[in-house]
């Protein structure tokens, strides 16, 4: 069978044409009985011709009228422009972080990208150029004086030429409600937090870092071997910044996942009482009744205002849905509490989800953390231990690539696969298996001409013939975290298994004096997949390097979430990978070479991501926002909190 270019449809009729102008239907009949496939890839060669001169025949009112596109507000990225459609033709941006397509409309892709590129320039344009504007803008943002030490964050900033120095709110998000606590309260959380077995604490004092004594050392037993290194790695960061920090005491996970669920009604407290300048009464209750995961929502949320626990989802009734949405809001995709099929469809929300409904949540306290949630209160730091120096990494360019289909591959991480988990339903495992599908069909939405041609309703594809086409994905190596007994040899019968892929790789070379990242079978794809496993993908950064645009589809946020934009460095995916296809589309056009790509348009974007590696994400960029959130976290912690300001 032919794709998206054969249009199944046995009419094609110049939708412009006879909404605008009112002009008699043009038709193309093309028989309903297919004859050979190359036959009919020259019958529509010829139709396709007859549409495109025809179409340049004909004036259509909105050519001659350009859409000026308003600057974005502070509140933008929840709801993105619509190009100045009516609402006969506007796509629905809805509140859970998704764009709901209309058909009336012209493809969401090019207003979703047309929106980064001006947020983007905007953050960029907008940055603070000297510490004076810097202050000022700390102060319009947050509503108070930035920390002492805030002047040599500068130079520091200055010095190593660290990009978008205004754009910390994550820090503010992370610390905010701290301020609703009173300072004794929060370091008597902080103290008993130091006796955390998946954890270990770092004090600054006179300007030195040390493991403090109630901290395990890297030699003793009661922390991992990979928790030792994390905490070697990060006590040489905090030595390397001691010099320019107040006295502090700072515990760390030793995971890569967020590890403190937050008590929704007593974190909405804490927020409100730090923007009163007041404190919450000490020993405030903070268990909210006990609803277990649903404790982390608003009692109004999607996932406990309809149903708790929500229904499982219907797999196969995802894939022939007629409706589609993209993201047009990541982090508001990635809120389970708005998306609540999410707890279902990944293994870390899983594992969660399995919290009985009397289970009482922790007290908020301060817990630092490479990954959080939207229903965790880590506060996030740059992972300096699992950075990787690509400096050296030398990628094909777009048009040498070898390959144009979407690549993945990966290990059977994200879950334990048992007789008692609902394995199937996460993250890799579900589009390894849609990835292979071989039977059954589903609904794509096509790619458009142009940015104003209405996108059209999509067409019914069979799964066997896309996947052939336009993925590859497969594990890697052997089924790893199953049950021996059963499940591992249940899971090489039915996905496949690749044993001889090269994944990225540090190594070192001759003639180098540090390990590079060296070339590797993901640089020869012009699409890469990247997802989570047990926790945030480690591979994100490194597949950026590659110069191949990166579809992400994750649940973590990490410190670069607010610094990377969605849409010009990296295509945000939906947990459920309904849109992947929609997607491939977009940028690929059709099998047959008939419908519009935007080959260009992909390579523009993925030089934008490789770009953001190496521009906003290096070392020195880490090492800033560190800098920066531990000013602010000493603060915060101190007794006299309100009167440690840094003044002009």
């Amino acid at each position: 069978m032919s794709f998206l270019g054969l249009r199944r449809f046995t009419r094609i009729i110049l939708v412009a044409a006879v909404a605008t102008l009112g002009l008699t239907a043009f038709v193309l009949t093309v028989p309903p009985t297919h004859p050979a496939r190359s036959h009919i890839q020259n019958t529509l060669s010829s139709h396709a011709s007859q549409l495109q001169e025809l179409r340049k025949t004909i004036k259509l009112p909105w050519k001659d009228h350009p859409v000026v596109l308003p600057e974005p507000g502070r509140h933008s990225n929840d709801r993105p422009n619509t190009l100045g459609l009516d609402a006969h033709t506007a796509h629905v941006y809805q509140s859970d972080g998704r764009v709901k397509v209309n058909e009336h409309g012209p493809h969401p892709i090019y207003e979703l990208s047309n929106k980064a590129e001006r947020d983007w320039r905007a953050k960029q344009s907008k940055s603070s150029r000297t510490l004076h504007d810097a202050v000022s803008e700390y102060k319009r943002r947050y509503g108070r004086s930035p920390p002492p030490g805030f002047d040599k964050w500068w130079q520091y900033v200055l010095m190593n030429r660290v990009a978008l120095p205004d754009e910390y709110d994550q820090i503010h998000k992370d610390l905010e409600p701290f301020w609703g606590i009173h300072p004794d309260e929060l370091r008597t959380r902080q103290t008993a937090a130091e006796s955390r077995r998946d954890a270990f604490t770092i004090a600054v004092t006179d300007g030195k870092a040390a493991f403090t004594s109630t901290t395990s050392t890297p030699n003793e037993e009661s922390l991992s071997e990979e928790g030792s290194r994390r905490a070697v790695v990060q006590l040489e960061v905090l030595q390397f910044l001691a010099k320019w920090l107040p006295d502090l005491r700072a515990s760390f996970s030793v995971l890569d996942t967020p590890s403190l669920l937050l008590d929704h009604d007593y974190h909405r407290a804490a927020v409100n009482a730090a923007r009163s300048r007041t404190v919450l009464a000490p020993h405030r209750d903070f268990t909210s009744q006990g609803r277990g995961i649903a404790s982390s929502c608003s009692l109004s949320s999607p996932l406990v205002a309809s149903s708790y626990p929500p229904p499982i989802p219907n797999i196969p009734a995802m894939w022939t849905t007629t409706e589609k949405s993209f993201i047009h809001n990541h982090t508001l995709a990635m809120d389970v509490c708005l998306n609540p099929s999410t707890l279902h469809l990944h293994g870390f929300m899983q594992s969660l989800n399995n919290m009985t409904l009397g289970t009482r949540l922790e007290p908020l306290f301060p817990l630092f953390s490479p990954s959080s949630t939207s229903i965790h209160g880590d506060i996030h730091i740059p992972s300096l231990y699992a950075y990787e120096d690509l400096s050296d990494f030398g990628a094909p360019d777009w048009n040498q690539k070898q390959h144009s289909k979407l690549y993945w591959r990966g290990n059977t991480t994200g879950t334990y696969h048992s007789a008692t988990t609902f394995w199937n339903l996460t993250q890799r495992v579900r589009l390894v298996e849609a990835a292979n599908e071989k039977t059954g069909d589903i609904w794509v939405m096509p790619s458009t001409m142009n940015r104003m041609e209405p996108v059209g309703a999509g067409e019914r594809i069979e799964r066997a013939f896309i996947n052939e086409e336009w993925v590859d994905v497969k594990f890697t190596g052997k089924p790893v975290q199953c049950d021996p007994d059963s499940t591992c040899a249940l899971m090489e019968t039915l996905f496949p298994f690749d044993s001889g892929v090269r994944l990225p790789t540090m190594k070192k070379v001759k003639g180098s004096k540090k390990p590079v990242l060296v070339s590797n079978d993901e640089t020869h794809w012009k699409y890469l997949m990247d997802i989570d496993g047990n926790g945030p993908s480690s591979s994100f950064k490194k597949r950026l390097a590659t110069k191949s645009l990166v579809f992400k589809s994750t649940v973590f946020t990490e410190w670069f979430t607010d610094r990377i934009q969605p849409w010009l460095h990296y295509i945000p995916i939906k947990p459920d990978y309904t849109d992947v296809y929609d997607v491939m589309a977009f940028f690929k056009g059709d099998i047959d070479g008939i419908g519009q790509d935007h080959d260009a348009m992909a390579d523009v974007m993925a030089r934008a991501g490789h770009k953001w590696q190496f521009t906003m994400s290096r070392e020195e960029d880490m090492l800033a926002y560190v800098f920066r959130l531990l000013l602010e976290y000493a603060r915060v912690m101190s007794h006299d909190r309100e009167q440690l300001n840094f003044e002009l």
